[in-house]
C-alpha cells in the first residue's frame, strides 16, 4: 500500500497578516474559514481529517486495498 504524501501547512511570507495555507505537495488549498479558526489550527485539523477519509476511499477503489 502507498503512504499518502504529507499535508502540511506553511505560513505565506508575502501576506500583510499572518497567513497559513494548506498544502498537498506542492499544491496550496483554500480553507474558506473564518481567521480566528486558522489561528488555533481547527481549520488545518479538519482539513487533513476530511483529505485522511477522502484518501482511503480513493486508494481503495483505484488499487483494492
Amino acid at each position: 500500500m502507498r503512504t499518502m504524501p504529507q499535508l502540511t501547512r506553511r505560513r505565506d511570507p508575502n501576506a500583510a497578516q499572518e497567513t497559513w495555507g494548506v498544502y498537498y505537495g506542492d499544491v496550496g488549498f483554500y480553507l474558506g474559514s473564518h481567521p480566528s479558526e486558522h489561528a488555533r489550527g481547527l481549520a488545518f485539523d479538519q482539513a487533513r481529517g476530511a483529505f485522511e477519509i477522502a484518501w482511503r476511499f480513493f486508494h481503495a477503489k483505484r488499487y483494492g486495498g
